[in-house]
């Protein structure tokens, strides 16, 4: 896939992002099962923005069609799987940079507490 086509792509989807009324996650899921049926459509040969857009139609029919969308309960669970996991990496996130935080303070304060009273001794 040329650098044209996928820049193309990239803009469709942010497109339909944009479009669609509905949580992140249930956005980011749809974008990726997306995603990949046209990594399907693009096996069989040159990919074009055209051939996207008449096999799946533009950002704004896909988006006033969403809600007849055949998958939508399978959609809404890989959605809560997407939203489940972005919880546990915020929250891991949090956690390490918590425990980095509480390790830099204590090394300074070890280090320049040590140096502090060595250089000001009677």
């Amino acid at each position: 896939m040329n650098k044209t086509i996928k820049h193309e792509i990239k803009k469709y989807f942010k497109d339909i992002k944009q479009l669609l009324s509905c949580p992140r996650s249930m956005k980011s899921a749809f974008i990726a099962e997306l995603q990949s049926r046209i990594d399907e459509l693009g096996e069989g040969g040159d990919l074009t923005l055209e051939n996207i857009m008449l096999e799946f139609g533009t950002p704004d029919q896909i988006a006033r069609n969403f809600d007849t969308y055949e998958n939508l309960k399978d959609l809404k669970i890989k959605a809560l799987k997407y939203k489940k996991k972005q919880i546990f990496i915020v929250g891991l996130l949090s956690v390490l940079i918590f425990v980095l935080i509480m390790v830099l303070i204590y090394l300074c304060k070890n280090h320049f507490g040590e140096t502090f009273i060595m250089n000001y001794q009677i």
